[in-house]
């Protein structure tokens, strides 16, 4: 098979797994809290073995596509509900779901039946406690809420809880497990954020760059369509080489 054809497919495919991480941003623009993902080109020289047999039949670099978050502070935006909440400066709220605990910027919050602090998913609101203590959720009694700066909640005028916000010493070990939510590595140290206040009424916004990244998809589905273009280029040259060899015999 000719090599220029599998060098080709390699940069197609980093292309597209480019392009999907490009397109998930694009899609989170509306989701508070979201931290959007850059995506990079690393070469791989094929030297290691453990490949898929199309990277084992490439004698030379091959392209792979690696994303990291963008942790940079989205714009805030005035909503006038006392359970929307967002941070300034660094920090996380903690929400336990069933599959263990979260961290998100997305501070949409509301009230359960039992009058928990939940996102909108369900997910129980954390709040701070003693160390090691199990997590607790926030349950708020009746009347009006107000949330501090420091994060502590009062009910009409009486301290009820305090939210529980973190951040971790390297960033690079929090996973997007969906949405605006990360999940900690077993790495991970947690320490309590240096730089954060909490602003009631307010929402995050995606810190997404609609413009920027639109820009790049085009840029990104430009380049697909080339190498698609020279793949088949290059196929039907071999195709055409291979009958006239045939031809020959």
């Amino acid at each position: 098979m000719n090599h220029t054809i599998y060098m080709a497919y390699a940069g197609l495919r980093s292309r597209a797994q480019a392009l999907e991480v490009m397109t998930n941003n694009i899609a989170n623009i509306h989701t508070s809290g979201f931290k959007g993902q850059k995506p990079y080109f690393k070469v791989r020289e094929n030297t290691e073995g453990g490949y898929s047999q199309l990277a084992e039949a490439i004698s030379a670099p091959v392209v792979d596509v690696f994303s990291g978050t963008d942790f940079s502070a989205g714009q805030l935006k005035e909503t006038g509900n006392p359970l929307d909440l967002a941070l300034t400066g660094e920090g996380f709220f903690v929400v336990e779901t069933p599959m263990g605990l979260r961290y998100t910027r997305n501070g949409s919050f509301r009230l359960n039946k039992a009058r928990e602090l939940v996102t909108n998913e369900g997910f129980k609101v954390i709040a701070e406690g003693k160390q090691n203590q199990k997590p607790k959720a926030i349950k708020l009694p009746e009347g009006n809420v107000d949330v501090g700066q420091n994060g502590q909640i009062a009910v009409d005028g009486v301290m009820s809880a305090k939210l529980k916000l973190v951040t971790f010493e390297n960033l690079t070990q929090l996973k997007r497990v969906g949405g605006s939510l990360f999940e900690a590595s077993a790495q991970a140290v947690e320490v309590p954020p240096a730089r954060s206040q909490v602003a009631a009424g307010y929402l995050e916004q995606s810190n997404i760059n609609a413009v920027k990244n639109i820009t790049e998809v085009v840029s990104l589905m430009r380049s697909f369509e080339m190498l698609t273009r020279a793949i088949r280029s290059l196929t039907n040259n071999v195709d055409q080489k291979v009958i006239n060899e045939v031809g020959k015999v």
